[in-house]
Protein backbone atom coordinates (compact mmCIF):
# COMPACT_ATOMS: atom_id res chain seq x y z
CA UNK A 1 0.00 0.00 0.00
CA UNK A 2 2.50 2.50 0.68
CA UNK A 3 4.72 1.53 -2.67
CA UNK A 4 1.36 2.58 -4.50
CA UNK A 5 1.18 6.15 -2.88
CA UNK A 6 4.95 6.82 -3.40
CA UNK A 7 4.86 5.17 -6.93
CA UNK A 8 1.01 6.51 -7.99
CA UNK A 9 -0.05 9.07 -6.10
CA UNK A 10 2.79 11.08 -4.74
CA UNK A 11 4.31 11.69 -8.00
CA UNK A 12 4.07 14.92 -8.90
CA UNK A 13 4.94 14.93 -12.71
CA UNK A 14 3.92 12.16 -15.04
CA UNK A 15 7.08 13.31 -17.73
CA UNK A 16 9.28 16.09 -18.62
CA UNK A 17 6.02 18.77 -18.11
CA UNK A 18 6.83 22.32 -16.93
CA UNK A 19 6.48 21.97 -12.86
CA UNK A 20 3.54 23.72 -11.86
CA UNK A 21 1.36 23.92 -8.46
CA UNK A 22 -1.36 21.93 -10.01
CA UNK A 23 -2.46 19.71 -6.91
CA UNK A 24 -4.00 21.87 -5.01
CA UNK A 25 -6.29 23.53 -7.63
CA UNK A 26 -7.34 20.65 -9.48
CA UNK A 27 -8.13 19.11 -5.75
CA UNK A 28 -9.98 22.39 -4.94
CA UNK A 29 -11.64 21.82 -8.04
CA UNK A 30 -12.41 17.90 -8.39
CA UNK A 31 -12.37 16.71 -4.99
CA UNK A 32 -15.78 17.71 -3.55
CA UNK A 33 -17.44 16.39 -6.80
CA UNK A 34 -15.49 12.87 -5.79
CA UNK A 35 -17.25 12.56 -2.20
CA UNK A 36 -20.60 13.39 -3.64
CA UNK A 37 -20.21 10.81 -6.32
CA UNK A 38 -18.89 7.77 -4.65
CA UNK A 39 -19.07 6.76 -0.69
CA UNK A 40 -17.65 3.32 -0.55
CA UNK A 41 -14.18 2.12 -0.77
CA UNK A 42 -13.45 0.24 -4.06
CA UNK A 43 -10.81 3.05 -6.16
CA UNK A 44 -11.70 1.39 -9.52
CA UNK A 45 -15.29 2.26 -8.84
CA UNK A 46 -14.59 5.98 -7.31
CA UNK A 47 -12.13 5.91 -10.70
CA UNK A 48 -14.88 5.26 -13.21
CA UNK A 49 -17.36 7.44 -11.23
CA UNK A 50 -14.74 10.06 -11.08
CA UNK A 51 -13.64 10.05 -15.14
CA UNK A 52 -17.27 10.24 -15.64
CA UNK A 53 -18.00 13.44 -14.17
CA UNK A 54 -14.81 14.88 -15.25
CA UNK A 55 -15.59 13.87 -19.23
CA UNK A 56 -19.09 15.43 -18.53
CA UNK A 57 -17.54 18.19 -16.72
CA UNK A 58 -14.75 19.88 -19.37
CA UNK A 59 -15.29 20.90 -22.58
CA UNK A 60 -12.43 18.96 -24.38
CA UNK A 61 -11.25 19.59 -28.02
CA UNK A 62 -9.45 16.42 -29.65
CA UNK A 63 -6.21 18.09 -31.63
CA UNK A 64 -3.51 15.90 -32.67
CA UNK A 65 -1.57 18.56 -34.26
CA UNK A 66 -0.65 19.76 -30.11
CA UNK A 67 1.13 16.73 -29.44
CA UNK A 68 5.11 18.62 -28.84
CA UNK A 69 6.36 18.36 -25.23
CA UNK A 70 4.51 17.08 -22.40
CA UNK A 71 1.98 19.48 -21.14
CA UNK A 72 1.38 20.69 -17.72
CA UNK A 73 -1.96 20.34 -15.61
CA UNK A 74 -2.32 24.46 -15.50
CA UNK A 75 -2.19 24.40 -19.72
CA UNK A 76 -4.75 21.47 -20.22
CA UNK A 77 -6.93 23.11 -17.71
CA UNK A 78 -6.78 26.52 -19.16
CA UNK A 79 -6.89 24.82 -22.65
CA UNK A 80 -8.50 22.22 -22.44
CA UNK A 81 -7.23 20.86 -25.79
CA UNK A 82 -4.92 18.16 -26.68
CA UNK A 83 -4.16 14.78 -28.15
CA UNK A 84 -4.94 11.33 -26.57
CA UNK A 85 -1.58 11.70 -24.70
CA UNK A 86 -3.09 14.62 -23.31
CA UNK A 87 -6.32 13.80 -22.13
CA UNK A 88 -4.85 10.48 -20.87
CA UNK A 89 -1.90 12.94 -18.75
CA UNK A 90 -4.88 15.41 -17.62
CA UNK A 91 -7.07 12.81 -16.32
CA UNK A 92 -4.30 11.04 -14.37
CA UNK A 93 -3.06 14.61 -12.65
CA UNK A 94 -7.26 15.03 -11.50
CA UNK A 95 -7.05 11.31 -10.22
CA UNK A 96 -3.82 11.98 -7.98
CA UNK A 97 -4.85 15.22 -6.90
CA UNK A 98 -8.19 13.68 -5.68
CA UNK A 99 -5.78 10.68 -3.82
CA UNK A 100 -6.86 8.06 -6.55
CA UNK A 101 -3.41 6.02 -7.44
CA UNK A 102 -3.41 6.04 -11.20
CA UNK A 103 -0.68 5.24 -13.93
CA UNK A 104 -0.61 6.18 -17.90
CA UNK A 105 0.39 3.59 -20.32
CA UNK A 106 -0.30 3.67 -23.37
CA UNK A 107 -1.87 0.84 -26.38
CA UNK A 108 0.09 1.33 -29.90
CA UNK A 109 -3.02 -0.09 -32.49
CA UNK A 110 -1.72 1.38 -35.84
CA UNK A 111 1.60 2.26 -37.81
CA UNK A 112 0.24 5.38 -38.45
Amino acid sequence: MEEDFYELILPYRLGNEQLTHWKKDLYQRFGSALDSLYQGDDPIAACDSMYKYVASAMNWTYCDKLNGPDMDADFLVKEQKGDCNAIAAFTAFVMRAVGIPVAVDSLIYSPE
